[in-house]
């Protein structure tokens, strides 16, 4: 039982389509199918998936590579708009994604999905320095100036700069310094 359980988990991740960063897939889609897209990351790279829904309303879910479930979103933006979604990956390896209807009884429609973000940890260790560069510290009197940057401004900041390629960020941190 369990190795035909593991055949159906290998075989179900195979079934996933490579999804690129700068390379957007449309597709068309019915009520109960499950579309699967794949992403390799390294450990600790921020991925920010999007799905532009177009007259239907859907789910987006994540699974980290061990198959433990990441993160899903449906926002309130019905059957047209983004559903984004965006985390921290925790170990290297093939994130898969699932785009499905939300209800069952619906009519086709389409989208399109995304890689909208992807940092690698460098990367935000980079954005991270540049940002406490320019910081202004919490309290002028600390010793040594420790700055405190909370994990939600820095990822909304590492968003932010994600439009940027890597080689913008990279000569940016160094002309400022």
């Amino acid at each position: 039982m369990a190795m035909v359980f593991a055949l159906f988990f290998v075989s179900a991740l195979s079934a996933a389509t490579p999804l690129e960063r700068d390379r957007p897939l449309a597709a068309d889609i019915a009520a109960g199918e499950v579309h699967e897209y794949a992403v390799a990351a390294t450990a600790g790279s921020l991925l920010r998936v999007v799905v532009e829904q177009r007259g239907i309303d859907l789910v987006l879910t994540a699974h980290a590579p061990d198959g433990a479930k990441v993160g899903e979103v449906d926002s309130p933006n019905g059957a047209n708009g983004p559903e984004p979604l965006a985390f921290v990956t925790s170990e290297a390896g093939s994130y898969r994604f699932e785009v499905r209807s939300l209800e069952k009884d619906v009519k086709p429609g389409k989208y399109e999905i995304r890689i909208a973000s992807a940092l690698t940890a460098a990367e935000l260790t980079a954005i991270e320095e540049g940002m406490r560069r320019h910081a202004i510290p919490l309290r002028s009197d600390e010793p040594a100036a420790r700055w405190r940057i909370s994990s939600r401004w820095r990822a909304s900041w590492a968003m932010r700069a994600s439009s940027l390629s890597a080689k913008r960020l990279t000569a940016r941190a160094s002309s400022s310094g």
